[in-house]
């Protein structure tokens, strides 16, 4: 009845449709639903083997009754032949128990909820289970360092600010209205062409007026003529000083289409250089990822070293003890040690075991197989056949 206990156990997430997944892609409620249906499929596995094996001992129990009951009273096959009977029995017994325990836990069974204890029980196990070896790993970079961890963190923190925000101004208001103001000043002069300004003109007329007046030319058309056509030549003068002016501020690098340009350049010069720093440390730089992944690759390697450490040779029943440092990925860190001393119990012990069991073996050739080992062991109890009732 002991054996009924472990329907209750840990279940085995590997063997569910949801232990593929990531724990994003499951809801807390499939989890718990996924729970319960694979809780009455097992019990229904174990009901409908139960019977089977029950149809197949009553068969044999019936064969092995007919020949005890043939044998004469004094035949030496007498005694091991009741034996056999009695431990058909026994078999028996214990399977139609097992059945029995199922069914009542089929008809009682109560589906968890996901408010109860079991059920958020479940879903911690589960979401546990399915966290990649990465996020343990993290896990115990912080539990190890937890210093080194946050300063990791933060460096990831502070170059992801780096290559996601914009870039500030270049350059200063200042700057921008006077660049503003001299390009406004340089079309507005483009504008006047060869306008003289009145104090200007004015200047112009009064010194050539003297210096015909000086020349005794005061009558006629020919002061007006020449007075047309110095300030004509003054005003060309003009014209062409601006438009010198113009070029000159173009090709001066300060216009506001220049301006634009080499602060486009800037900006797209230290946004490249942000971003390589970003995609550097994400590929080599001490990230949370690659600190975690470096550190999966050292223990699956010590896993790895282990298990190839302690292979018998071919031909050989003894190992050699394992030199490799153990490997941690567990929760909790007592079971390396746990497993490494039981390791060592096994490799020590294997080559007395497999020098017994050939004696047994010899024995075990020239007996009728059980019920007992064609059901799992349910006499012992049901722990192997409820192995695939441990679901995901």
């Amino acid at each position: 009845m002991a054996a009924i206990d472990n329907l209750s156990a840990d279940r085995n997430y590997g063997s569910s449709d949801l232990g593929s997944r990531l724990n994003f892609q499951v809801s807390d409620q499939q989890i718990i639903e996924d729970y319960n249906k694979s809780k009455l499929s097992s019990l229904n596995s174990v009901i409908d083997r139960g019977n089977t094996q029950i149809t197949g001992i009553n068969e044999q129990l019936k064969t092995a009754n007919s020949f005890l009951a043939s044998l004469p009273s004094d035949s030496e096959q007498r005694a091991s032949s009741e034996i056999f009977v009695n431990q058909l029995k026994n078999d028996l017994k214990s399977v139609t128990s097992a059945v029995v325990s199922a069914q009542d836990m089929q008809k009682n069974f109560t589906p968890i909820t996901l408010d109860s204890p079991e059920g958020l029980k479940e879903v911690t196990s589960f979401r546990t289970y399915a966290q990649l070896p990465e996020e343990r790993a993290a896990q115990q970079l912080f539990q190890i360092d937890p210093d080194s961890y946050r300063t990791a963190v933060g460096l990831g923190q502070q170059y992801r600010q780096m290559a996601t925000e914009p870039l500030g101004a270049t350059t200063t208001p200042q700057t921008e209205e006077l660049r503003n103001t001299l390009e406004q000043e340089a079309m507005n002069q483009l504008r006047l062409g060869s306008t003289i300004g009145a104090e200007e003109r004015r200047g112009y007329e009064q010194a050539i007026r003297g210096a015909q007046t000086a020349r005794g030319n005061i009558f006629g058309l020919g002061p007006a003529v020449q007075e047309a056509s110095q300030i004509g030549m003054a005003g060309e003068q003009r014209k062409l000083a601006r438009y010198g002016a113009a070029q000159s501020f173009l090709g001066s690098g300060e216009t506001t289409g220049a301006a634009a340009g080499r602060d486009l350049a800037l900006r797209q010069g230290l946004e490249q250089n942000r971003l390589g720093a970003a995609s550097n440390f994400v590929a080599g730089g001490p990230s949370i990822y690659n600190l975690a992944n470096q550190r999966t690759g050292q223990q699956q390697s010590a896993m790895q070293q282990y298990i190839q450490a302690n292979q018998a040779l071919p031909g050989q029943f003894g190992q050699a003890q394992s030199t490799a440092s153990p490997f941690y990925q567990a929760v909790d860190q007592q079971i390396p040690v746990a497993l490494t001393n039981a390791f060592a119990n096994l490799y020590g012990s294997q080559a007395n075991y497999l020098g017994s069991t050939y004696g047994a073996q010899v024995g075990a050739i020239s007996r009728q197989p059980s019920g007992a080992q064609q059901f799992a062991q349910i006499a012992g109890g049901v722990g192997s056949l409820l192995s695939p009732l441990k679901f995901g």
